[in-house]
C-alpha cells in the first residue's frame, strides 16, 4: 500500500487518555486485515493487562497497560498474526522499520512522560508517517521522535 492508501483509512483516535493502544491496535487490524475488534472491545479483551490499582482520579497509570504483557499478548494472539520484538530505540531506523510496515509502536514519549502507541505505515530516511491515536495522522522526525537511546520500543508487524 502507498501512504495515500494507508491515508484514504480513517484514523482511529482514542476514546481516552489511556487508550492510545487500544485505538493503534483497531487501526493496525483494519490495515492489515485482521479482524477489527474496537477500541472498546479491546479494553474488556485486554483486561488482564491494564493498570487496576488505586482509585482511577488519582493513580494517572489506571487504565493504562503494561508494555511487556501486551507484547507478550499479542505474539500469542492468533487474531493477530504478529511477530513483536522489544528493540533498544536507537535502532529504529529505515532499514529495521521499512520491511515491519505497517508495525505498531509503543514507546517513550515525552510529551506525555509515558509509553505511548501508534502505527508506522511509511518511513523515509528523515520521517516517520504514522497514525497517532492522539492526533490522527502525522508526519515526524526520526531522529526527534527516538532520542531516548537506553529506552526500549515495542514493535509489532504483520507475521
Amino acid at each position: 500500500m502507498t501512504k495515500a492508501d494507508y491515508e484514504s483509512i480513517p484514523p482511529v483516535l482514542q476514546a481516552d487518555e489511556t487508550m492510545c493502544w487500544a485505538a493503534a491496535l483497531e487501526w493496525w487490524a483494519r490495515v492489515t486485515g485482521r479482524p477489527v475488534i474496537t477500541q472498546l472491545n479491546l479494553l474488556t479483551r485486554f483486561e488482564r493487562l491494564w493498570d487496576h490499582t488505586g482509585d482511577p482520579q488519582t493513580n494517572r497509570n489506571y487504565g493504562t497497560v503494561r508494555k511487556t504483557e501486551f507484547a507478550e499478548a499479542l505474539e500469542n494472539d492468533s487474531d493477530y498474526r504478529m511477530n513483536v520484538e522489544t528493540v533498544r530505540q536507537h535502532q529504529l531506523n529505515r532499514a529495521y522499520l521499512e520491511p515491519k510496515l505497517p508495525c505498531l509502536l509503543i514507546y517513550y514519549e515525552e510529551r506525555i512522560d509515558g509509553y505511548h502507541a501508534v502505527v508506522v505505515y511509511a518511513v523515509d530516511d528523515a520521517e516517520l508517517h504514522l497514525m497517532n491515536p492522539d492526533c490522527g495522522f502525522e508526519h515526524r522526525a526520526l531522529r526527534r521522535m527516538f532520542q531516548y537511546p537506553s529506552g526500549e520500543v515495542v514493535v509489532g508487524y504483520p507475521a
